[in-house]
């Protein structure tokens, strides 16, 4: 199977896709038809199991999309299988602990972003 994504990037062109959370194989090959140039099925936020995602794969296989798989976390024994059913790639995620923390952070005091480096904590007296 021809990676026509990884392609069009190696020639500098802009790739546009679809990321879905549906499990559906017949939706799947519509956006793969539809003009995209990836799809990403999300095993990440939707509850999609590998046999729903292999279908899925399957049905984008005869479009000119290539099909890419979102991973519920960052193990390489869980992109195998996918890479196996056929997929162009897998996508992993990429929340650095940090930057999790930054995102829910509140701002005020008890943010982390605008906490001095000193210690607020009360002194005995």
């Amino acid at each position: 199977m021809k990676n026509r994504m990884k392609a069009k990037l190696l020639s500098g062109q802009v790739v546009f896709g679809a990321q879905l959370r549906f499990g559906s194989p017949a939706i799947a090959e519509l956006f793969g038809h539809a003009g995209f140039d990836y799809v990403v099925f999300d095993s990440e936020h939707a509850p999609q199991t590998p046999v729903g995602i292999q279908q899925q794969i399957q049905a984008v296989g005869n479009t000119p999309a290539t099909p890419i798989v979102r991973l519920l976390k960052n193990d390489p024994d869980l992109m195998r299988p996918f890479l196996d059913m056929g997929a162009g790639g897998v996508r992993r995620r990429c929340v650095l602990r940090r930057s999790a923390r930054a995102a829910t952070a509140r701002p005020g005091p008890r943010s982390t972003a605008s906490t001095p480096t000193t210690s607020r904590r009360p002194t005995r007296t």
